[in-house]
């Protein structure tokens, strides 16, 4: 006989599922320069659980930090890039 999943069953897979693309979230907003492999890792353990916790391990531990920056000092820099990069006049 056939059955299909209940709701409690669908519930749990669908946290898995979230849970699995966290380290992946953590490394790109940590600015991680192995994101990819980082977020691979965390989906592929959806079928290998130690591999998941390898990644969120992998994504806290390491690559650049969260960097704040005010919004004056930020346009600043694009101002004094654009002047740098702007094409001569004649």
């Amino acid at each position: 006989m056939i059955t299909f999943l209940g709701f409690d069953e669908w519930l749990v897979l669908f946290i898995w599922l979230l849970l699995c693309f966290w380290p992946g979230s953590i490394a790109s907003r940590r600015r991680h320069p192995n994101t990819t492999a980082i977020r691979v890792c965390g989906i592929v353990g959806f079928f290998a659980p130690p591999l998941w916790i390898v990644a969120v391990i992998w994504a806290f531990k390491g690559g650049g930090q969260i960097q704040e920056v005010d919004a004056k000092s930020a346009y600043e820099h694009v101002e004094h890039q654009a002047i740098e990069n702007s094409p001569p006049q004649n």
